[in-house]
């Protein structure tokens, strides 16, 4: 589990966790047969749940990047991964936003 204080105490963080392994349609990245890759996420969506974790990090990333957020993201995904899950190193083709 990756932890900052900066952004998220301990208690929310053990919050999101315990709130978001509960997601009914989590997505299992097996499925997909990639090769090094093998995680389980689970979708954090910005509803009344969820908002309180999207303003966080919003307020995070302007505060130490000065880069304003104008659309914050659909949803978000919180990756559990088990011993000797991974995720290799890969580029996001379908999206080219990201290029």
């Amino acid at each position: 589990m990756f932890h900052q204080k900066v952004i998220f105490t301990e208690d929310e963080c053990k919050k999101i966790i315990n709130t978001h392994y509960d997601n009914p349609n989590p997505y299992y990245s097996e499925n997909e047969n990639r090769k090094g890759v093998k995680y389980v996420a689970y979708p954090i969506n910005p509803s009344v749940e969820g908002e309180w974790i999207f303003s966080k990090l919003k307020n995070f990333f302007i505060n130490h990047t000065n880069i304003n957020i104008v659309t914050p993201p659909e949803k978000m995904y919180l990756h559990h991964y088990k011993i000797n899950d991974g995720f290799k190193k890969h580029w996001d083709k379908n999206k080219p936003e990201r290029e």
